[in-house]
């Protein structure tokens, strides 16, 4: 590098600092290297993503693998999930995602994803999961399928299309758990019908990141598998069990174990009347939102917690409501309006609350005694929300994952 680069790119490091006044660039140029790592670790991601653009120096650090541990140090448990909001059907253009932390709105176009890629399926940590046809693979060993699975880091704009499924299938369902170093992941696909149309496929594939390979473990009996694959179903991941929540009614909730690769039905009695319903983790406890119907009150939004008495068998569990949307909150959602499309995504505390003929957002914070109900900022999709279905999925924003991609 000349040295005219070379001051052009001190230039560039003090005005990116320049909003603390009372750091002198000649202070800042004299930080050791591992100082202004710490300093910019503990920026919000958007002002790291654009600090790349600083200097070389400092893109080189950012993507490096050191830095990323330390980001994912300092943010630990600090940081809110994003919400990011899709469309269900084309999320590559479609996409933008609202930021707890600071309370704002970003855009987010997936387009550096395949073409291909453009129905979202769920979210874990910080990656993405989306769906689609892919081009023919002639590589492709198992049926010939093709339907393809690729995650991506929506921050780093990296993606990676998974290996083909074993047995081609069509209406799936799929399920998705982090592995604790938060960089590995397995999927779970189980049901569907074969894509040459016709039979149902009774089995269960799983996708481990580590060996880069799916595996049959097991059989799905063919009544649960008409459950998950006539209607489309909603999965989460709670200590060890995989629960999908079909659209069904009357609701079904079915349960993977992933250790003993077995299906089973879980048979703990759910309020009456349900509508919308959802499943969403919290705490290592199982969430189930959705309205219910009163004959004094009328329709309301209640959130249940699993409550399990200190024993797993279903007939000692039973469902606790912990909290329903106020009233007022209620009614500004319906006006007038069906209230039957109003969706939940949640995450730990926080649950958002929406509809596809609703252009509002509406936040609930259980972590605040008491609970916190508050309305986003407009989306930027909000003009839009009524031409085609929304999909929210909660993401951690992350530096890491690129590794996977890379494999």
């Amino acid at each position: 590098m000349s040295e005219e680069d070379d001051a052009s790119e001190k230039v560039r490091r003090n005005q990116a600092v320049a909003g603390d006044k009372s750091l002198s660039s000649s202070t800042w140029d004299k930080l050791p290297d591992d100082l202004h790592a710490r300093v910019i670790a503990l920026l919000p991601i958007p002002s790291i993503i654009r600090n790349r653009a600083v200097c070389q120096d400092w893109n080189r650090m950012i993507v490096s693998q050191s830095f990323k541990r330390l980001h994912e140090h300092c943010v630990s448990n600090k940081e809110k999930p994003w919400l990011f909001m899709c469309s269900s059907f084309n999320c590559r253009e479609n996409c933008c995602a609202y930021d707890p932390n600071l309370n704002v709105w970003h855009t987010i176009p997936l387009t550096f994803a395949p073409v291909y890629m453009r129905l979202p399926l769920i979210a874990v940590g910080g990656l993405l999961f989306i769906k689609g046809a892919a081009p023919s693979d002639t590589s492709n060993q198992g049926t010939g399928s093709s339907s393809r699975l690729a995650v991506c880091n929506p921050i780093t704009r990296t993606w990676r299309v998974l290996p083909p499924m074993i047995r081609g299938r069509l209406n799936s369902l799929v399920g998705v758990f982090g592995h604790s170093d938060a960089a590995n992941f397995t999927v779970v696909i189980a049901g569907g019908t074969y894509e040459s149309g016709g039979n149902y496929e009774c089995t269960t594939e799983v996708y481990d990141s580590i060996s880069d390979s799916w595996c049959i473990t097991g059989t799905v009996p063919r009544e649960y598998t008409v459950k998950i694959t006539v209607w489309t179903s909603k999965t989460i991941y709670c200590k060890g069990i995989l629960y999908c929540l079909t659209s069904a009614r009357p609701y079904n909730i079915m349960a993977y174990d992933m250790k003993k690769g077995v299906w089973e039905e879980v048979r703990i009695p759910q309020p009456q009347v349900l509508f919308c319903s959802f499943l969403v983790q919290r705490r290592e406890q199982l969430l189930l939102v959705g309205g219910a119907r009163c004959e004094e009150a009328g329709p309301r939004v209640h959130i249940w917690e699993l409550r399990d008495n200190g024993n797993r068998s279903s007939s000692k569990r039973s469902w606790v409501e912990i909290e329903r949307i106020p009233p007022h909150h209620f009614q500004r959602f319906c006006e007038g309006k069906s209230v039957f499309d109003l969706k939940c995504a949640g995450s730990g505390d926080m649950l958002y609350f929406y509809k596809d003929s609703h252009s509002d957002i509406l936040l609930c914070d259980l972590s605040q005694s008491p609970t916190t109900w508050n309305w986003l900022p407009t989306c930027p999709l909000s003009a839009r929300f009524f031409k085609f279905s929304i999909r929210g999925l909660l993401v951690k924003p992350s530096l890491d994952g690129d590794a996977f991609m890379q494999k």
